[in-house]
């Protein structure tokens, strides 16, 4: 004889195989979830790993050859010298142009519009010679600025180069730019090595205004609008100045000029300092 089991015996053993159902899904949920959790933990882990030692091997990587051209062109820029030494051959006009462009070289020099509708004070090359033969003199101690700069040799070398065309980059008689002319003349006559841009010489020597101007003292000119020191020359007195100008190449101009009056920015003079410690002739 069959027993029939109660309704609520039946009702307790399906609840308890439900609930015994509901947890195994439970637990295997739980453990997928945290399998997940661990791969992806791992795999950002390795991410960042990856990225930290990408990071790492970046920091090793150099460009050898960018490196040596920058180095070469560095030499072919800023010294004739040292090119000649090392068998370069200097900068052609276009090879600056994108030198300049590529290596942000700031650019020196007037601009050749302006200083046509602006430069209203002709100075006579001639007669400025004949003015210069005047001043001589055979007294030594007259031939002495004041911070012992001799005056002769500076003048007989602006003489020479008279006449000689502007060349942006340029640092021979075949073309030279205002600061490499200004760099010559202090070291052809008096053994005075200036850094090479008008930016750097501006840098360097006792402020001086346009009244207080003497004789060999450095006189600069914002000429470019987005370069504060574009343009630098030699004072020679009377408001002359000798420089190398983009419109006539190397040339004797007056601070009266209305071009170069607005312009102008103001002169630098060398301490006797600066002469002892940018002189060639250091005693080793």
């Amino acid at each position: 004889m069959i027993r029939k089991m109660p309704n609520f015996a039946r009702l307790t053993k399906l609840t308890f195989i439900l609930i015994l159902v509901l947890g195994i899904f439970q637990i295997s949920g739980s453990v997928q979830a945290i399998a997940a959790s661990k791969k992806k933990s791992g795999h950002t882990s390795k991410v960042k790993k990856n990225n930290k030692k990408k990071s790492k091997n970046t920091k090793r990587v150099y460009h050898s050859q960018l490196t040596r051209q920058q180095a070469i062109e560095l030499i072919r820029t800023n010294s004739q010298s040292i090119s000649e030494l090392a068998g370069l051959e200097p900068l052609s006009n276009e090879s600056m142009r994108l030198y300049s462009n590529n290596y942000e070289i700031v650019e020196e020099g007037e601009d050749i519009a302006e200083l046509e509708t602006e430069d209203d004070v002709t100075v006579d090359i001639e007669s400025f010679k004949m003015l210069w033969l005047s001043y001589s003199s055979d007294d030594p101690d007259d031939d002495l600025t004041e911070n012992g700069i001799k005056k002769s040799p500076i003048m007989e070398n602006i003489m020479s180069w008279l006449g000689t065309p502007y060349h942006f980059g340029g640092t021979t008689n075949k073309g030279i730019d205002c600061s490499a002319f200004v760099r010559f003349i202090y070291q052809q006559s008096n053994s005075i090595l200036l850094p090479r841009t008008a930016r750097e010489q501006f840098t360097i020597g006792q402020n001086i205004k346009r009244k207080g101007l003497q004789f060999g003292d450095l006189v600069f000119f914002n000429t470019r609008r987005r370069v504060y020191v574009s343009h630098v020359g030699i004072y020679l007195g009377d408001n002359l100045f000798a420089h190398s100008s983009t419109r006539f190449g190397v040339t004797v101009s007056s601070l009266e000029s209305t071009y170069y009056n607005a312009r102008f920015l103001g002169g630098k003079r060398l301490s006797i300092r600066d002469v002892a410690r940018l002189s060639l002739n250091k005693e080793l």
